[in-house]
């Protein structure tokens, strides 16, 4: 059975409890190690894939960063008809937060993760499920200066399509879709970021867009089942 899947963002559209970013110094931004001063616009650093199509419990991802503070932010995914009724994500010496909940969508079981680099070290990531996956891979981006603002996560047919309405000024803007096709490009405007090798791919796009912009992120996909997760990054 071929893998569906995607990176599943926790929960519904929402922003995160960040005040404005024009009012954040580096020293302020949750999460962030680095010196005080203004905030710095948020960067694209590089993308980490992995593929597995055995039956397994577990997925790894090695995970060698470029710069401490960064922000990662991974989707895992199984492909199976039977729920493996949860997953985690761990990495010796980092914290990985789940950005929304465990999401599911046609024999596709999904959820996503965020963790702030700790040291550049190369980690083995490990995505570990509550049952066996036919399928199970994980896909994601590095960003620098950025923090999860808000996400959404939608399960259709066709085209992979998600809307959030920001929180902040110059958020970027990432997605990631699974699906039961092959996904060969990314929406109009957004770059690929990961690419899984198998129709799988993250994209992303840096704004100066302000706060209350409706940003839309898209995957050609037609007549495929898919899942999809959508996040803003605030800048930190």
């Amino acid at each position: 059975m071929r893998k569906r899947w995607l990176v599943a963002a926790w929960g519904a559209a929402a922003a995160c409890g960040r005040i404005d970013f024009a009012a954040v110094t580096r020293a302020d931004a949750p999460g962030s190690s680095l010196p005080d001063g203004p905030v710095q616009p948020i960067a694209w650093r590089q993308s980490f894939q992995t593929l597995n199509n055995n039956t397994s419990t577990t997925t790894t991802i090695q995970v060698t960063p470029l710069a401490v503070d960064d922000l990662v932010i991974l989707h895992v995914d199984c492909g199976n008809v039977a729920s493996p009724v949860s997953v985690s994500l761990s990495a010796p010496g980092w914290t990985f937060t789940p950005v929304g909940s465990f999401f599911a969508g046609v024999d596709l079981w999904a959820a996503s993760f965020a963790a702030t680099v700790p040291n550049t070290t190369p980690v083995t990531a490990t995505a570990t499920w509550g049952a066996s996956c036919a399928s199970a891979n994980i896909i994601g981006d590095e960003f620098a200066h950025a923090a999860v603002d808000a996400h959404a996560e939608t399960a259709t047919q066709g085209d992979c399509d998600a809307t959030i309405v920001t929180a902040h000024g110059n958020d970027a803007v990432w997605a990631a879709c699974s699906t039961g096709g092959v996904i060969t490009s990314p929406g109009a405007g957004f770059t690929v970021g990961a690419d899984d090798g198998a129709g799988d791919l993250s994209e992303y796009r840096l704004t100066t867009d302000p706060a209350t912009t409706t940003e839309t992120a898209t995957f050609p996909n037609p007549g495929q089942d898919n899942v999809m997760t959508m996040a803003t990054l605030a800048p930190r």
